[in-house]
This record gives structure tokens, C-alpha cells and sequence, in this order.
């Protein structure tokens, strides 16, 4: 019981004696942990497309980089899946050329967006892009940027 009042003395001492509570360094785990409250609240983001489309319009520009200047501070990585189904009018396309192209269109869509969060201020380094070609007529084309992966 000595001994564990006589290490809390000294380490109230050592605190005072820095200037009182050290701030975690900016890419710290501690940091990261601290501020868990916040990340969690950040939702990924989901932006829904029409077929073959690859414009992003401005509002959804401006939603998009909002949420990368709440997440440029933290050095967590950011994944942008970019799904995309098959072309509608395959005219003369094989089955591997249309989804050749759905991964095309995703790949367009997700670049747009990287170009996007890096003038946000997030590093290139930290987001990984995926581009999903579709499985089926039914997938739905969209984008989600999350810090999560799945």
C-alpha cells in the first residue's frame, strides 16, 4: 500500500514538475483512442449513381468533401468501394466485356472521388480504392467512402 501511494506521489510530482497533461502526439494510438467517440460518429458515406454515369455533381462534391475535412486530421485510411452494374444496352458485348466495363465505370468513379478527398487535405497514401464490377443485372450502382473495411 506504501509503495503504491509513494509511486502516485511521484508521478503527481513528474506531472506537475512537465506542465501538466501532455498532449498525445498527432498520429498517436492514444490520440486515436481518445477521440474514438468522434470517428465513430463519422457514417460512411453512400452516393447512389444512374447507370454508366461517372459525374459527380456539385452538391454531392461539396457532401463528399465535408466529410473528408472532419477525416483529414486522423491518419486512418479511408476505402472508397465504387460498385457498378452492367451496361443496360450491351449491344454487341460479350458477358466478359460488359463486366470488363462495370469495373471500368467503378474505377472512373472511385478515382473522381480520390481526387476529390486529396484536395480535402486527406493524403493520397491513406485511401485505398476498390472498384467492384457487378455480379449480376441487379447490383446497384454506387459509391461508399468509410474508414471502416469490409
Amino acid at each position: 500500500m506504501v509503495n503504491l501511494l509513494l509511486s502516485t506521489v511521484v508521478f503527481l510530482s513528474l506531472l506537475a514538475s512537465a506542465g501538466g497533461r501532455a498532449e498525445p502526439a498527432q498520429d498517436s494510438p492514444e490520440r486515436l483512442f481518445l477521440n474514438a467517440p468522434t470517428l465513430t460518429g463519422h457514417t460512411p458515406l453512400e452516393i447512389p449513381f444512374h447507370k454508366g454515369e461517372i459525374r459527380i455533381g456539385d452538391n454531392t462534391r461539396a457532401i463528399i468533401q465535408a466529410w473528408a475535412h472532419k477525416i483529414a486530421e486522423y491518419s486512418l485510411p479511408v476505402h472508397v468501394y465504387s460498385y457498378a452494374g452492367l451496361p443496360r444496352m450491351r449491344r454487341n458485348l460479350t458477358e466478359q466485356a460488359a463486366r470488363h466495363d462495370a469495373v471500368r465505370v467503378a474505377f472512373k468513379r472511385a478515382r473522381h472521388v480520390k481526387a476529390l478527398l486529396e484536395t480535402a487535405g486527406v493524403s493520397e497514401k491513406r485511401i485505398i480504392l476498390h472498384a467492384i464490377g457487378a455480379a449480376d443485372y441487379a447490383t446497384q450502382d454506387k459509391l461508399e467512402i468509410t474508414i471502416r473495411r469490409k
